[in-house]
């Protein structure tokens, strides 16, 4: 059986059985919990219980809330049939998490487990080349994060990017 996932990481149609696709239906669902624990991130933080420094403010909050909300809204109606929206979707969570880290949550935050599993999961829909775009878009997120942050030292941010990006390098 040929499966959109299959189409850009062969490596998938070595393992497809009943097993594999459970898997794989259990990852594709990943993107429909992450708006739950998105907003449920960003309500700790505004309401100060997790840091709240990089908290810039409500509307921006709301805004990439919304739009997560959304495209995990796309993303389950989807259910991976369709190749461009499962790519955009895709896209969209890593572009959304990005914003999130730099203007709700910050590098610090638990936020950082979720871009595991969502590099994990591209990582199995996309193959190497989407586990490589993965890591690059967080250390973009990491570079960012200096220029928008610069109260925070560098020895932190470059600590916690290594230790992340070392654990997603592709093997």
């Amino acid at each position: 059986m040929t499966t959109m996932a299959s189409i850009l990481n062969p490596r998938i149609a070595e393992l497809d059985n009943v097993y594999f696709q459970q898997t794989m239906r259990l990852v594709r669902s990943a993107g429909v919990f992450l708006p739950v624990v998105v907003v449920t991130l960003g309500l700790l933080t505004r309401a100060g219980i997790l840091d709240k420094t990089y908290y810039l403010s409500d509307a921006i909050f709301a805004a990439i809330s919304i739009a997560v909300i959304l495209v995990g809204i796309m993303q389950w109606i989807n259910g991976g049939r369709d190749l461009r929206i499962s790519i955009t979707a895709t896209t969209c969570f890593h572009i959304l998490g990005g914003a999130f880290i730099l203007f709700v949550t910050g590098i610090n935050s638990l936020l950082m487990i979720v871009w595991i599993v969502l590099y994990i999961g591209t990582d199995i829909f996309y193959g190497t080349r989407g586990s490589i775009a993965s890591a690059a878009a967080l250390l973009a997120i990491f570079l960012l994060d200096g220029a928008v942050h610069p109260h925070e030292t560098l020895t932190e941010a470059a600590t916690i990017m290594l230790t992340v990006l070392m654990t997603l390098w592709p093997r």
